[in-house]
């Protein structure tokens, strides 16, 4: 598999010291033919590789990548790579060579640092070209006890889950089927882990639904459960008084069942602002599409982005806002 949002927020420690990696639901399998869709980043910006940014090719060398990142946080109490708006983000995870660690932390081994440092190649061929070797490295640097890490115990038979799903499992299985085409295998651990959250096939539908990278597929999924299950998209919310504190409700603004924006539009809004950012222009729209239900939040979302105000003024101008 490849995580491929490999951050600090998705890694757990036990109280017995066993680390687990959580949240797969943009993950893919390390042999599928494209990781990326085209014009499509995912992950969190201050972890995601230079490749995920430009929407290129991705493999497993863009979660050691992330890996990287957050050994350069453990060890500094800094990220490698800062900006103060989305696009300088993302364009200094393309171009900015980050510091060496043991420059902020003078007590760093200087292998160690070094070996940090070569994660965060730019290039994917730079860096370590598996988790092995990656490693490797940190135990010829003395920084890891070559040790096994203690086994996980599976619960005793006849144990239950602290939380069960309160849906029927039927439904569960077509709310697995419709999302599968989008997601593939690991749409059946989704809808499990999904189903212990929350409540209603409504709010377990919209939540599935922010797991599909595509604004396509997200919206076709969500027509297809409002279809096949009695409009639970679009009905009103009820939710039962005794589960009312625990469930994660999130309320529904009138903008939501609005369909996505019309492609020839983030087209033409690509092009516009590519004139004042270049390639990332791409990705950003990607990005703001998500967010943005109207023309004019896409357009004013972008424009912020634009360091000139002039330059501001003459992309709103171009795009029509």
């Amino acid at each position: 598999m490849v995580h491929r949002d490999l951050k600090p927020a998705n890694i757990l420690v036990t109280p017995a010291r066993v680390v687990k990696l959580t949240d797969f639901g943009i993950a893919q399998a390390a042999d599928a033919k494209r990781l990326t869709r085209t014009g499509m980043a995912l992950g969190s910006l201050h972890y995601m590789s230079p490749e995920q940014i430009t929407s290129g090719g991705v493999d497993a060398r863009s979660d050691l990548y992330a890996l990287g990142v957050t050994f350069f946080e453990m060890v500094t109490g800094q990220r490698p790579i800062k900006g103060d708006s989305e696009y300088s983000l993302m364009r200094a995870q393309v171009e900015q060579i980050p510091v060496p660690p043991m420059e902020l932390n003078p007590g760093l081994p200087a292998r160690i640092s070094a070996i940090i440092l070569k994660s965060l190649a730019k290039d994917p061929a730079a860096r370590f070209q598996s988790a092995r070797e990656f490693q490797a490295a940190l135990y010829d640097a003395g920084y890891v006890a070559q040790t096994t890490a203690a086994v996980p115990q599976r619960p005793a038979a006849g144990a239950t889950t602290a939380s069960k799903s309160l849906l029927e499992p039927a439904k569960l299985a077509r709310v697995e089927a419709l999302l599968a085409p989008s997601l593939g295998p690991i749409a059946k651990h989704l809808v499990a882990r999904a189903a212990k959250q929350y409540g209603t096939l409504r709010e377990l539908c919209r939540n599935l639904a922010e797991q599909i990278p595509g604004e396509k597929e997200r919206g076709a999924f969500l027509r297809a459960c409002d279809k096949e299950m009695g409009g639970i998209i679009t009905a009103p919310v009820e939710v039962a008084p005794d589960l009312a504190p625990t469930l994660p409700m999130r309320p529904l603004t009138a903008t939501d069942a609005l369909p996505p924006l019309d492609p020839a539009l983030l087209q033409t809004v690509k092009k516009q602002l590519a004139a004042y950012l270049g390639p990332i222009a791409s990705v950003m729209v990607d990005r703001a599409a998500k967010k943005a239900h109207t023309k004019q939040e896409l357009v004013e979302a972008l424009s912020a982005e634009i360091p000139s105000k002039a330059d501001r003024e003459k992309f709103l101008a171009a795009v029509g806002k």
